[in-house]
Order: structure tokens, then C-alpha cells, then sequence
């Protein structure tokens, strides 16, 4: 009902004020142009298109909250975020806008004219409200965490833009006896004991293995339209991050091992 769509927007909108946002601002148009002047200004090369260095300088939020959210409300992101890419009507809104894409390539190489009337958004109305602020807060997590920190706000950003990059790898759970299973039944009893709306069952997400192979096919490429940005920007910070993990495989070769599960996950 309406008191329930209203229930929800509430609970979102606190959540991208509160655990999202904070003093993660993003820059007005005014304040990029400024910034990209600064950058091009101070920039030895002559070359004229920005470089990779200059993107990743304009990338950066107006400012970075001094600490992090606490850890109990990053896990809570998560699950947020995992919550809402199993929303079944996610699938089929990527389902009906990829097909629109499919069609329209194909009478693109026919040489047949397509408007703009033929495309479709495909992401659900909660994912479309979080989705800038949910990249402030991955580039955030990614920029300012601890890499060698195994608790530290980068491994949970990193969790988050995984969960949200890539859907289609993210498994049902077989059985409800997990712990992730056994928590999201005590959340549905709390919140339908406060509640007089029903309290939908959403399956239980599992995050795939490191050396489990993409599942990506064709019917997702709507979603990678959609959130373009999500693949580029974070990945270019995550590089950028890398070069601080340990790949000399002498020594400590636990550390090697992680670093190189650390890189397989993302490139998957």
C-alpha cells in the first residue's frame, strides 16, 4: 500500500542521509570546472586530453567524512545492497530493457533508424535513489581505507561494489541453516512485530568464490549500461590501491596468496 511505499522511501532516504552521505558531498558543476582547471594548471604534461591521474583527481568528492561509518552499519550496507539486488522485479526490468537493446543493435546493423523512445531503465526505484550516493560511498571505503587492515572500511567497500557490480554472480543460498540465513529470519520476525505491513521473504545472497568463473551473459547489459560509472571509476581506484599489496611471493607467502585472491575477485 502507500503507507508502505512511504515506510520504505523513509527508510532510504535515512539511510543515504545518514550511513551513505554524511560529509561525502559531491562537487557542484561549478566547483568540477574549478577543479579541473587546478588540475590541468599544476599538470606538467601537454598533452590536452586529461590523464588517468587528472580523472581520478576530478573523481574525488568535495570533501571525505574523517572517519568511516562503524562497522556493525558497513555490514548493514551490505546486506542493504544485496537485499535489493535480489528484488525480483530487478530481473525483470533487466529483462525487458536488454531485449529492447538487443533489438535496437540489431536494427542499428540493418541500417534501420531507432529513436530514444526505444530505450528502457532498468533499475528499480530504490537502487535508482542510492545509486550516486552508493558510489561516494564505495570510492570513499576504496580511497581512505586501510588495505592492510583485514577489518578495515576498503575490504567493506570492496564487499559492496562487488555485491552491486556483479548480480549475477551472487548464488541463492541452498537451505536456510547459514548464519546469514538464521539472521535475516530473526530481522523479518523483529520487523513484522513492529509492523503491520507484511514482511516479504527475500532469498538469502551468497557471495561467489574468488575462482569461480563469471556467469555474466548478454541479458545483463542493461545493468552495466545503467551503472557505466560503477565499473570504471572504483576499478580505477582499486588499481591505483594495488600497487600498495604484496606480490614478491618471498617471505610471506600467505600475504601473496591474499593479494592475489584480493585481485581475482575484482578481475574476475
Amino acid at each position: 500500500g502507500n503507507d508502505s511505499n512511504c515506510s520504505g522511501e523513509l527508510f532510504l532516504r535515512l539511510v543515504i542521509e545518514f550511513w551513505l552521505e554524511g560529509l561525502n558531498k559531491a562537487l557542484t558543476t561549478n566547483q568540477s570546472i574549478q577543479r579541473f582547471r587546478n588540475v590541468r594548471s599544476s599538470s606538467s604534461s601537454n598533452v590536452a586530453q586529461p590523464t588517468m591521474s587528472d580523472a581520478l583527481e576530478l573523481s574525488k568528492p568535495l570533501e571525505y567524512p574523517s572517519t568511516p561509518p562503524p562497522q556493525p552499519l558497513q555490514s548493514s550496507i551490505i546486506s542493504l545492497v544485496r537485499h535489493l539486488i535480489s528484488d525480483p522485479s530487478l530481473r525483470n526490468l533487466i529483462e525487458k530493457a536488454s531485449g529492447l537493446v538487443q533489438t535496437r543493435q540489431v536494427k542499428e546493423r540493418e541500417g534501420v533508424s531507432v529513436g530514444n523512445s526505444e530505450m528502457a531503465w532498468c533499475l528499480t526505484p530504490a537502487l535508482t535513489a542510492m545509486q550516486p550516493s552508493l558510489l561516494n560511498y564505495i570510492r570513499q571505503g576504496l580511497s581512505c581505507g586501510p588495505i592492510h587492515d583485514r577489518s578495515s572500511s576498503f575490504y567493506t567497500a570492496l564487499d559492496t561494489w562487488l555485491a552491486y557490480l556483479e548480480p549475477w554472480n551472487y548464488k541463492r543460498s541452498q537451505g536456510s541453516g547459514s548464519s546469514m540465513g538464521n539472521i535475516s529470519s530473526r530481522l523479518r520476525n523483529v520487523a513484522a512485530s513492529k509492523s503491520n505491513h507484511p514482511v516479504e521473504r527475500r532469498p538469502v545472497l551468497v557471495a561467489p568464490k574468488s575462482s569461480a568463473p563469471s556467469t555474466y551473459s548478454s541479458n545483463w547489459e542493461a545493468y552495466v549500461c545503467a551503472n557505466a560509472h560503477f565499473y570504471t571509476v572504483p576499478l580505477a581506484i582499486f588499481l591505483k590501491r594495488a600497487r600498495e599489496l604484496d606480490f614478491t611471493n618471498q617471505g610471506n607467502k600467505m600475504e601473496y596468496k591474499r593479494s592475489f585472491v584480493l585481485v581475482q575477485r575484482v578481475l574476475r
